[in-house]
């Protein structure tokens, strides 16, 4: 049980450093590109699409086998950040929409298909000793994203980050 809560807490450290490092960078590209005075269309749009996006989603995960359905969903946002980090260099100003939208789905997935997992490890029992401690890693991991962006960003600049977010 205690590997297990260690794997869990490493899970949800690293997801949450990952979401942490993009998420500054989703908000300021959009304002960037876009202005701030547009930014209210794209977050009631972003609603309305994902809606529609996890809708999909809740059909793709649930037709693969449950043992190969995080692996893969996972592999897939990996590689979406790089896609966006070759989009970056090249494409124009709706990269930057589609990167938020982006960020707010992937905060969505992340936390869903972390807290899926959870609960299809631990019985009751087990989730009222250990979620606190399992629970701890996302705290910590929102802590080592914010802080590792702002320490790093100088040094390797914004898009860089989204291949650092990738390999987390």
């Amino acid at each position: 049980e205690s590997v297990t809560a260690l794997l869990m807490f490493a899970y949800s450290f690293l997801a949450m450093t990952a979401y942490n490092i993009i998420q500054p960078l989703t908000r300021s590209k959009l304002i960037a590109s876009l202005g701030a005075v547009n930014v209210p269309y794209v977050v009631f749009g972003s609603g309305l699409i994902i809606g529609g996006l996890m809708l999909g989603y809740t059909r793709f995960y649930s037709a693969l086998p449950r043992r190969w359905a995080l692996p893969i969903t996972q592999a897939l946002m990996a590689a979406m950040m790089l896609v966006f980090w070759a989009l970056f260099r090249v494409a124009g100003e709706w990269v930057s929409v589609a990167f938020y939208l982006w960020g707010l789905l992937l905060g969505v997935l992340l936390i869903s298909q972390f807290w899926t997992l959870a609960n299809g490890i631990y019985d009751p029992r087990q989730a009222k000793r250990l979620f606190g401690f399992v629970g701890g890693g996302v705290a910590l991991g929102g802590m080592t994203g914010a802080g590792l962006t702002a320490f790093i960003i100088e040094r390797v600049g914004a898009n860089t980050l989204l291949v650092w977010s990738a390999i987390t």
